[in-house]
């Protein structure tokens, strides 16, 4: 279609959206089908113009809320009339994500008695190693030798949380990888057609990270590339990260809410069914917190849509494990989704102890179980009203060993599955949290009734070395509650 015939198909105060999204490569019709990058990636969220009026810069991307009783063509014709493109429609939660134009549209919005709430549509990333990559956060293969053809390796990661001399593997328990998608061509995995794409396409990671991760929790047990933890899992690719890593909010709801939504037929019940989601992403940002005995909130959330979504995941025993974040300066609750109680935040460690690769320096090589240099930290909290459930819950191997180099540190990565074929290592929190995720799968193939809280419990209380590791990082500050590596049981519970 050419840019001159939009004037005559759509109301004028939606000209100026379409123009935009032409000059972006991205049609009105796709992206209504929340199949434009340009609507989730591309633009900073939009802020209230009311609530922050100097702030309203446009274009920007949010997410709506409506008043009860709307129906998914009204929500529609609303974003229509004010000039708006329609991303996701979220129809469980009366709500949808929109790309606004201008200024204008947004005001349009705001004044719309229909409309609820405007809530800023934030870019998310995946969770790479800063410095491991160019530019970060798309992450490029970090390197590291393929195993012998013909001969499996045990990477070091399932090899320190014991996941090898498991004796089950997961077998009738389904994992979402929440990410970048999978390879399905990779033949040492396992996927499930079943699948969300948020960008209107087919789930085929185009990028790395998600193949990476998901070869970590399930890369199956043969005489092929590695293990992971989890073999005998069913693998489910929801894909809400582009090819350069990067999604929005909008798109990670769209696509937790297609796993809730396999749990009561709204689309194709999976079998088996989806119990565990991993999320190797996030973004800065506060979740809130809220008082579990009277379910007061503390603080407030900035996308309460989210946490919505975690917690209504939550009710329906599926456990999200997220990576904590690749900031020492900061700590977990400054990040989301790694913030929010509902979810099992995980920080890194080595799996192995490093090299003093400098000849000039006589310092000891760094250890295994030492904490991440990198890594996101943040004490458990128990307490109620603040904070119950923010935290690290559990470290795990993010990274295989860490070097000396003089005055370096040096990581090497974790051997997983490469997009195109092979393996490769990555490093950070993205690794660490797969780990943890196999193992949550390990419990529920034995124990299937387990709540994410008893989840909870049982890493926590099953962990190795609890009281002595993770060990103080060789940069930052030191790890002060010692909770201690997930440790993978030999019967799951």
């Amino acid at each position: 279609m050419k840019l001159k015939e939009f004037s005559m198909i759509l109301p004028h105060r939606a000209i100026l959206a379409a123009a935009t999204l032409a000059i972006l490569g991205v049609s009105p019709a796709s992206a209504e089908l929340g199949a434009g990058n340009a609507l989730s990636t591309g633009f900073p969220g939009c802020v209230d113009p009311y609530q922050f009026p100097d702030e309203a810069t446009t274009p920007c991307s949010a997410i709506l809320t409506f008043q009860l009783g709307s129906t998914a063509s009204d929500r529609a014709a609303t974003l229509r009339s004010a000039g708006a493109a329609l991303g996701h429609d979220l129809s469980r939660y009366n709500a949808a994500s929109a790309f606004v134009p201008n200024d204008r549209a947004l005001r349009a919005l705001a004044d719309d008695p229909g409309i609820a709430s405007i809530i800023p549509n934030r870019r998310v990333h995946v969770m790479a190693k800063p410095g491991a990559c160019s530019p970060w956060p798309s992450c490029k293969n970090d390197g590291g030798d393929d195993p012998v053809v013909g001969n499996q390796e045990t990477p070091s990661g399932v090899a320190r949380i014991g996941a090898e001399t498991a004796l089950n593997t997961g077998a009738g328990i389904g994992v979402a990888i929440v990410d970048t998608g999978l390879d399905y061509d990779h033949v040492d995995l396992n996927v499930s057609d079943l699948c969300f794409d948020a960008f209107g396409g087919n789930c085929q990671d185009d990028h790395g990270h998600g193949t990476h991760v998901g070869g970590i929790v399930a890369a199956i047990d043969n005489d092929l590339d590695v293990v992971g933890v989890a073999p005998g899992v069913a693998l489910y690719a929801v894909k809400v990260l582009d090819s350069a890593g990067f999604g929005s909010d909008a798109d990670i709801i769209a696509g937790l809410t297609w796993v809730l939504d396999t749990t009561n037929g709204n689309v194709p019940v999976v079998v088996p069914p989806i119990r565990v989601v991993n999320m190797s992403l996030g973004r800065g940002g506060t979740c809130g917190a809220v008082d579990w005995a009277s379910g007061d909130e503390t603080g407030v959330p900035d996308n309460p849509l989210m946490r919505e979504v975690l917690q209504d995941l939550t009710a329906a025993g599926i456990t999200v494990v997220v990576a904590a974040g690749n900031d020492r300066n900061k700590e977990v609750k400054d990040f989301v989704p790694a913030g929010c109680a509902e979810v099992i935040a995980v920080a890194s460690t080595t799996a192995l102890g490093g090299d003093n690769r400098c000849k000039r320096s006589s310092s000891d090589p760094i250890p295994a179980d030492t904490a991440s240099f990198f890594t996101t930290d943040g004490a458990f909290s128990d307490e109620q009203p603040s904070g119950k459930g923010i935290g690290v819950t559990i470290s795990a191997p993010g990274e295989k060993q860490e070097d000396l180099s003089c005055a370096m540190v040096k990581s090497e990565g974790i051997l997983s599955l490469q997009l195109g074929g092979g393996t490769t290592r990555k490093s950070g929190t993205s690794m660490a949290a797969p780990h943890v995720a196999g193992v949550v799968a390990l419990m529920l193939e034995t124990t299937p009734a387990l709540s994410t809280e008893a989840v909870r419990t049982a890493l926590r209380l099953n962990a190795d070395r609890v009281g002595d590791a993770p060990l103080d990082p060789i940069l930052g500050d030191p790890d002060i509650e010692l909770e201690g590596i997930v440790s993978a049981p030999p019967y799951g519970l």
